[in-house]
């Protein structure tokens, strides 16, 4: 878990998030390497699979007794209508 974490956040620094030493351009694309995605998008949703929303609950973990409250998240698949 913690290596898909740190690998995610080198994707977003690397390639999406500009850099002022760069010349506000993000280290890739200062590089001059081929950026093979635009965005998230690009990266987590393989190639011929929709697009889909979700509606997100939030959840107060009662568990948690002191401190700042807690709240676990649950992700629901939303049918989206396509209109012609």
């Amino acid at each position: 878990m913690f290596r898909l974490l740190t690998d995610g956040w080198l994707i977003n620094y690397n390639f999406f998030k500009q850099n002022e030493g760069c010349g506000n351009i993000p280290p890739a694309q200062a590089m001059s390497k081929v950026v093979p995605f635009k965005d998230w998008n690009d990266v987590v949703i393989p190639k011929g699979s929709s697009d889909k929303d979700y509606e997100v609950r939030l959840y107060h973990r009662k568990s948690v007794k002191r401190g700042k409250p807690v709240f676990d998240a649950t992700l629901t698949p939303v049918k989206v209508e396509v209109k012609k």
